[in-house]
């Protein structure tokens, strides 16, 4: 696990995360109804870091992103075997994941002054 973390947080998580992401989006995008297994497999590996994140650090965001973006990888994964032309929900439930996860943890912060999902 801490491997895992090791070898994806740099391109997941800092500097690298957004143009990563607007990379495997443009990709995916010119790839057509196939670009959903590019986009599955990415949501998957994010997903995993965010879980396994969660697991040693309890970030609050992680646990909401980390489901969230699971639940997605299966979904395009799915969506691209039936050939439907979901890319632009898949990336759309993407952001809506990622602010719901982060907005999560802002308030989880402010009402525990603290950013780790402790009960």
């Amino acid at each position: 696990m801490d491997k895992y973390i090791a070898t994806t947080a740099p391109a997941l998580r800092g500097c690298w995360a957004i143009p990563l992401a607007i990379a495997v989006f443009l990709i995916a995008r010119e790839l057509g109804v196939g670009g959903l297994y590019v986009s599955g497999l990415y949501l998957g590996a994010y997903s995993i870091y965010c879980l396994s994140n969660f697991a040693r650090c309890r970030e609050a965001h992680c646990i909401i992103t980390g489901l969230g973006w699971g639940i997605l990888a299966v979904v395009a994964i799915v969506a691209g075997v039936l050939q439907l032309d979901w890319l632009g929900p898949v990336w759309n439930a993407f952001l809506i994941v990622f602010v719901v996860g982060h907005g999560f943890e802002l308030i989880w912060a402010a009402r525990r002054h603290s950013h780790a999902l402790r009960l």
